[in-house]
């Protein structure tokens, strides 16, 4: 995930032909937060890639949970979560997930 995190690091402004700016250190600094309050719920790598106001977005796409940290340029980070099963969906603040270990645990299986 780092490796590809200094891949993202190295796109100039504009990397989209859209002028997207380029990745943003509280980011990434909100990232490694975030990773590291959850590492012993991590089964896997997320897919990452970098969003267009110099956030990242970090998915993980599991049986039947898939979840998205999103995190701006500013480094506010945002979860999405989906239980495929039962359809249910939920979008808002990481301060306001419930059970978030248990979400990024399920969505990390492989």
């Amino acid at each position: 995930m780092w490796s590809r995190i200094v891949e993202l690091s190295a796109l100039p402004r504009g990397w989209d032909s859209y002028g997207a700016l380029p990745l943003q250190q509280p980011a990434i600094e909100a990232l490694r937060d975030t990773i590291a309050e959850l590492s012993d719920s991590i089964n896997s790598a997320p897919a990452v890639s970098l969003t267009t106001d110099g956030g990242l977005q970090c998915e993980w796409i599991g049986v039947e949970h898939s979840i998205t940290l999103t995190i701006d340029g500013s480094g506010v980070v945002s979860v999405q979560h989906e239980h495929a099963p039962s359809g249910v969906e939920w979008d808002g603040p990481l301060d306001e997930v419930l059970d978030l270990e248990k979400k990024v645990w399920h969505s990390s299986l492989q």
